[in-house]
């Protein structure tokens, strides 16, 4: 692939190089989500099976118990967990390496991007656990001050990713290069939100007239397709918001720093690992 020009970005041309992105490396990147998340959506839905009770049925899209309710044994929870936090954190971290340097027109590698990702776990949950705990505390305060930081920290996985920096640092260096662009990245980022909610409804709509279609009642057909349901829901939000974030973040080095292709040939774009 040719190597783009790095030149600053409107938001529609942010948009239109997050899309043209996505397409160009669909596969590879749905390689990494679904390595990641298949083994944890089918040992998620495999213990929760496991934990029905007897009596257990599906009526219009709805699973029922004879108590109402459902009891998920402790390893259901840990996948739970594993697929809510630590999987969301190594799709991020792979796919923000993997595109950036497919932006830049470096060598990609998709396994490799996914063992830096592991790599980096630690700084990775640092990021989650500061970001998570400072915006929902901004949420629940007046809401804004939650926006606000969401976006002033918004490229703060490519930044660990790309640069070898750690989690602290990278919500730190991700607050400096948005600090006087904070509006039109706040622009670029509720536009692409908004066209990945209405194509994930659109998929939720499908999914459920395919339940709707069939009649399910079995359990195990309800299990199935609510698994299939959350791997192609993960295969469309992660790599295209990813995409969005890894544009964002080369634009506003571009813009900061006069960043060039010239500084990625020379190595000095941060420590790789």
């Amino acid at each position: 692939m040719p190597r783009p020009p790095l030149r600053p970005l409107r938001i529609g041309q942010v948009l239109d190089a997050a899309v043209k992105l996505y397409s160009r490396h669909a596969l590879s990147m749905w390689t990494i989500v679904l390595a990641v998340i298949v083994p944890l959506a089918v040992i998620q839905e495999l213990l929760i099976g496991a934990s029905l009770p007897h009596g257990a049925f599906v009526h219009n899209d709805v699973l029922y118990t004879p108590t109402g309710q459902l009891s998920t044994p402790a390893l259901g929870r840990t996948a739970e967990i594993a697929l809510g936090i630590i999987a969301p954190l190594l799709v991020n971290g792979a796919l923000a390496l993997f595109l950036v340097d497919a932006y830049l027109g470096q060598p990609l590698d998709w396994l490799r991007s996914l063992r830096t990702a592991g790599e980096r776990l630690g700084g990775l949950l640092w990021v989650a656990i500061i970001y998570g705990l400072l915006v929902s505390l901004g949420f629940i305060a007046f809401i804004v001050p939650g926006i606000w930081l969401a976006v002033a920290w918004s490229v703060a996985i490519p930044a660990l990713m790309f640069e070898g920096v750690g989690g602290i640092e990278a919500l730190r260096r991700s607050f400096r290069l948005v600090r006087g662009r904070w509006w039109p990245t706040f622009g670029a980022l509720l536009v692409s939100v908004i066209m990945l909610v209405v194509v994930l409804l659109v998929a939720g709509l499908a999914f459920g007239a395919i339940e709707s279609g069939l009649g399910v009642r079995s359990t195990v057909v309800w299990l199935i397709i609510n698994a299939v349901s959350t791997i192609v829901s993960n295969l469309i939000a992660y790599p295209f918001i990813a995409a969005i974030i890894a544009v964002l973040y080369i634009d506003l080095r571009v813009r900061k720093e006069g960043f060039d292709l010239e500084q990625v040939a020379a190595g000095r774009h941060g420590s790789r690992g």
